[in-house]
């Protein structure tokens, strides 16, 4: 936990830093990707960065990785696009192509030598994936990348994010006898509550990019939760009780 939270100190410092530095120079100024972990760190600095406005943005509504830029048309008097770049990976010959997932297109990228704040979100579609990077390094991943596992991949740019690729969510209302942690996840997973906390146990619960063992925590609307080998969800919130006492949540779940 002193790990995480002196990684947590010194994101929230860069973030300033480069509120600090659009302000100063009145220039528009963007992050690298921030995962759930580090957008939560932004949150809670937000009251005291520089007056330069905020834009948060991945690519594609619903992203989960996004860039912070900093500076805006209202506060700046113009604007600047991200500097996201849109990648679409295929096979080379699709009938022979392995059954490839998320870890194994992240994998290749990695065996780059690339950093993992510099990519955004890895959508797949069938056996094609669209990468979204920092323009910066767009060209040199498709150049690069060639094998995902051992199937040969061409990669090449796109103009935009696919609406094809645009993940899935089914928004779930269900009933639960309490609005903790725990039952959430028992209920989103279709567990018990006795096997919930097993995945608790094993370190395989998140909420927004971290790890907790804190069953009894209450989901605020807007997190994510993350479960592993069961898939993500996000909390929306109560609306209600039942007759019985039992209370209705809804959440989005990933698809």
């Amino acid at each position: 936990m002193g790990e995480e939270k002196q990684v947590s100190e010194l994101t929230k410092k860069r973030l300033m830093e480069l509120s600090d530095r659009s302000y100063r120079g009145n220039i528009c100024v963007f992050s690298d990707f921030l995962d759930l972990a580090a957008q939560t760190d932004l949150g809670e600095i937000q009251g005291r960065l520089s007056p330069c406005g905020l834009r948060l943005w991945g690519g594609y509504e619903g992203a989960e990785r996004v860039m912070a830029g900093f500076g805006t048309k209202e506060v700046l008097g113009y604007e600047e696009p991200f500097p996201i770049a849109f990648l679409l990976v295929r096979p080379v010959a699709e009938k022979f192509a392995e059954d490839l997932s998320h870890r194994d297109f992240l994998g290749a990228l990695m065996n780059l030598g690339l950093e993992r704040d510099r990519i955004g979100d890895l959508v797949l579609s069938g056996d094609r994936c669209v990468i979204i990077c920092t323009e910066a390094i767009a060209d040199f991943i498709c150049t690069e990348l060639s094998r995902v596992r051992h199937t040969p991949v061409v990669c090449r740019r796109i103009d935009s994010f696919p609406a094809e690729f645009v993940p899935k969510r089914e928004e779930v209302r269900a009933v639960v006898s309490s609005v903790r942690l725990d039952s959430v996840v028992a209920k989103a997973a279709n567990l018990s509550r006795g096997k919930a906390a097993e995945l608790f146990t094993s370190g395989k619960i998140q909420v927004n990019g971290r790890e907790t063992g804190n069953v009894s925590y209450t989901p605020k609307e807007g997190d994510t939760i993350s479960m592993r080998g069961y898939g993500k969800i996000r909390f929306l919130g109560t609306g209600g009780e039942t007759k019985k006492g039992r209370i209705v949540i809804t959440y989005e779940k990933f698809v």
